[in-house]
């Protein structure tokens, strides 16, 4: 019924914060509209409407980087590192993916496909990431480790994914395009892509004029 929403969404809020409120809620929408198209339910019972959640894109500036690669030994995670930073390829995309001349061809969420230009440069760290075939969780673990080690802290929050939101700035900035951005990051509508990187906050603001020389 239309009333159980209600019962629902107040018992998510109860217990989770509202980014995994909202990950909760997209579950029960696609069960939702599996049983309508199962025919277990005439119609939808009621509209989910996710939380409104400020979106904080956590990107890394250019000293994180640096401090990050400092702290890499196994020229493998690195080569990971780089691949991942010049082509915002999502963790579990990366070995999915498949080199074709200058290009990268993925296979990405949803099954969606697309392709990445991708830097003659990086070719070699390409292939050795790719010959190595490392699991997810070591490279998400070898990240977090080497972030700490760089004196990064944990309530900094950036992950392995904060290449993947440094890609999509960078690609931003170059290009001034979002609907660009949104196609080489797979997203499934230009809306999401606006949502995180239409707007920074003040450090993405201080960090981008850091590289600016201001005339007299």
């Amino acid at each position: 019924k239309r009333s159980d929403y209600d019962l629902v969404l107040g018992y998510l809020k109860e217990r989770v914060n509202d980014t995994t409120v909202n990950i909760r809620l997209r579950g029960i929408r696609t069960f939702l509209r599996w049983l309508v198209e199962e025919r277990y339910l005439p119609e939808m019972p009621f509209k989910v409407r996710l939380l409104k959640v400020p979106i904080m894109v956590k990107y890394l500036n250019s000293d994180e980087l640096s401090r990050i690669y400092q702290q890499v030994t196994d020229p493998v995670i690195r080569a990971t590192f780089k691949v991942a930073e010049k082509t915002g390829m999502r963790l579990a995309e990366l070995n999915r993916s498949e080199l074709e001349g200058d290009w990268i061809r993925i296979i990405g969420k949803g099954r969606r496909k697309r392709i990445i230009p991708f830097p003659a440069e990086q070719m070699e760290n390409y292939m050795v990431m790719k010959s190595a075939n490392y699991r997810s969780d070591r490279i998400s673990k070898s990240f977090t480790k080497a972030r700490r080690k760089a004196g990064i802290p944990d309530d900094a929050r950036k992950t392995f994914h904060s290449f993947r939101h440094t890609f999509a700035l960078y690609m931003k900035k170059e290009t001034g395009d979002l609907q660009i951005v949104s196609i080489l990051l797979g997203h499934e509508t230009i809306s999401i892509t606006h949502d995180h990187y239409s707007n920074f906050g003040d450090q993405y603001l201080k960090d981008l004029f850091k590289s600016y020389k201001f005339k007299a």
